[in-house]
């Protein structure tokens, strides 16, 4: 019986099967290894990034400059949106009826992503929002985040520091058991 073309490889032996199993078993092992690094790392790769809302500076809709510092002292939720995303513009009155509730507790900023700041002043005015309102004009709080999408909605402790990140429209109830919850780690 001729042994080339058979199930156990070109020389018909088992330990080349073997061989093979345990060679990719250890590159795919040296790949996790190397995935874990750079999650551990901050995950994007980017150097020199600012790895911390708080390391940003950015600016209000009316130009003026605000550090992200200043969003350390107390908890903080912090919500990336552009006035052109539909579900953004659904989950902007939530945010707005629970800063009404807990805007004594919890500072709200709104970022604005990436949009002119002018249109997206008169369409945050348009809707009633009283909280903070900042530009990102050149998407560095995607940068710095690694966020993925809008709306995103980031939930700091007092001490500037993303406790939790949500993806998506969140509604006025979904969003006040989080402030109840970011308030109750901060007690």
């Amino acid at each position: 019986m001729a042994t080339s073309g058979n199930r156990w490889g070109r020389s018909g032996d088992r330990t080349d099967v073997r061989t093979r199993k345990v060679r990719v078993g250890i590159a795919l092992g040296a790949l996790a290894l190397a995935a874990a690094a750079v999650v551990a790392c901050g995950g994007s790769g980017r150097t020199g990034a600012a790895r911390s809302l708080t390391d940003l500076t950015l600016t209000t809709l009316d130009g003026a400059p605000v550090a992200g510092a200043t969003l350390k002292g107390r908890p903080a939720v912090v919500n990336v949106w552009q006035q052109t995303c539909a579900p953004c513009k659904q989950e902007m009155p939530a945010i707005q009826q629970v800063h009404t509730e807990f805007g004594d507790r919890v500072r709200f900023v709104g970022v604005d992503s990436q949009d002119d700041p002018a249109k997206a002043k008169a369409f945050a005015q348009s809707i009633g929002v009283t909280y903070e309102l900042w530009s990102d004009e050149l998407g560095d709080v995607f940068a710095a985040l690694d966020l993925s999408s809008i709306p995103t909605t980031l939930f700091l402790d007092a001490t500037g520091r993303v406790v939790e990140t949500h993806t998506g429209a969140l509604n006025a109830a979904e969003l006040r058991a989080r402030v109840v919850a970011l308030l109750g780690k901060a007690a």
